[in-house]
């Protein structure tokens, strides 16, 4: 039966969402993760947003929000149980008031799961972000960025994946033993948005040869998706291009990262800025 609030009736759905917003709320304040009191840090904005969408009635688009937001909280929780030193210090950095900082710590848990998952043990040395042990004695390397672009920004949606590259690629880990990994959650989200026709396979199209002439051992793009019929959330990746990794790294591209193609049923991107 709907609720009543004056003269607007809440539906269960919409109950059950805010019931949602307000559990993963505290669990965050309670990690020291959300401070309201900080009205510009993503931290407290993801929130913001949730209520927004649900003060608006679109509860199609906050189901999506407020559930991804809770994801990765579970997410970060499933990661501590098999490295805490690494949850650490995402947290530190998660209370960050800068969005591009906050976005490098949600690639690098992407990233740090997906290793998880793999039973690869590592630690994060800074640069690069992860250093991987392979076979007991020897090490591949993974640095990880993200792009992101402003609300209103009319330039081409893909520049900054080409500029991710070339500013990594003047680094001293660009080697055949380190794969980049980018990000590209942000620009995606904001194509879909406004109106923008951009997939993986068009990314993969215009940066491939740069990418394979990078100096890495591979170069990977990432996306947090949503399948909707499923409401299941992942994150899915794309090579770019992978030439000459030595044998360590290609080892954790093949379990990590196995070359493929991969359909998702009525995929969305959930909002990140």
């Amino acid at each position: 039966m709907p609720f009543r609030i004056g003269n607007t009736f809440l539906s269960d759905r919409h109950l059950k969402l805010a019931g949602y917003l307000s559990l993963y709320r505290s669990r965050y304040e309670k990690t020291g993760l959300l401070d309201l009191n900080l009205p510009d840090s993503p931290m407290t904005q993801q929130y913001r947003t949730g209520q927004e969408l649900l003060r608006n009635g679109a509860l199609d688009i906050a189901e999506v929000q407020i559930l991804n937001w809770g994801a990765k909280y579970l997410e970060l929780c499933d990661l501590e149980k098999f490295a805490p030193h690494v949850v650490r210090r995402f947290k530190r950095r998660l209370r960050t008031n800068r969005l591009d900082d906050y976005l490098g710590v949600q690639c690098e848990l992407a990233v740090a799961s997906m290793l998880v998952s793999k039973s690869f043990q590592f630690s994060c040395p800074d640069p690069p972000d992860f250093q991987i042990n392979v076979n007991g004695s020897q090490e591949a390397f993974i640095e990880c960025t993200s792009v992101h672009i402003g609300t209103d920004s009319d330039k081409d949606r893909l520049y900054k994946i080409g500029s991710a590259i070339n500013n990594k690629q003047k680094k001293g880990y660009c080697n055949g033993n380190t794969a980049l990994v980018i990000d590209v959650t942000n620009v995606m989200y904001k194509s879909d948005e406004g109106g923008w026709d951009l997939n993986p396979q068009a990314i993969k199209n215009r940066f491939f040869d740069r990418a394979a002439n990078s100096g890495f051992g591979a170069v990977l793009i990432i996306s947090e998706t949503v399948t909707l019929d499923e409401m299941r959330f992942q994150t899915v990746y794309d090579r770019l291009s992978v030439k000459g990794p030595s044998p360590q790294l290609q080892t954790v591209l093949d379990q990590c990262f196995p070359e493929g193609v991969y359909f998702l049923i009525n995929p969305i991107l959930p909002r990140v800025s």
